[in-house]
């Protein structure tokens, strides 16, 4: 089966600190990331952590990444949704992005999730190439723009 995935990214908002602060140390516009599979959009959120939720419309606020059709088995499709059903609603790992992202310390809850740490492990499950290498925990929206050429 074919499956195609799109990341999306979202650019700093200057009223939002946070969003702010994660453009300015990754050296971004990007401060947010969201995955795009199939008809479903997964992300982690500060707000409410791991979401699936259904496709929506594709805005301006976002710049968008195809990736193209990825080809899998139909279990090999099935075991990588069965695993990202089990991260939905896992909390948004605030610790992690610290200690991570703004601090040189390598932190990983295994059991939350940051945005781009999340999209960086499910484009793993699915061996997208360009990022087998990368640590999803010290991966950052930038990094992935950076990655893709998105700009």
């Amino acid at each position: 089966m074919k499956v195609n995935i799109k990341i999306a990214f979202k650019k700093i908002e200057h009223d939002n600190v946070f969003s702010g602060a994660i453009g300015w140390w990754t050296k971004s516009k990007f401060y947010h990331t969201e995955l795009i599979l199939g008809d479903k959009w997964i992300t982690s959120d500060n707000n409410q952590g791991v979401i699936i939720r259904d496709l929506k419309p594709l805005n301006n606020k976002w710049v968008y990444k195809n990736l193209g059709f990825i080809e899998v088995t139909d279990k090999q499709y099935k075991i990588i949704l069965d695993w990202i059903n089990e991260q939905y609603g896992k909390e948004y790992d605030y610790i992690g992005i610290l200690y991570s992202q703004f601090l040189p310390f390598r932190y990983d809850d295994k059991n939350e999730w940051f945005c781009s740490e999340i999209v960086t492990k499910i484009l793993q499950l699915f061996l997208i190439k360009e990022v087998l290498d990368l640590v999803p925990n010290l991966t950052s929206p930038g990094d992935l723009a950076k990655i893709f050429k998105v700009e």
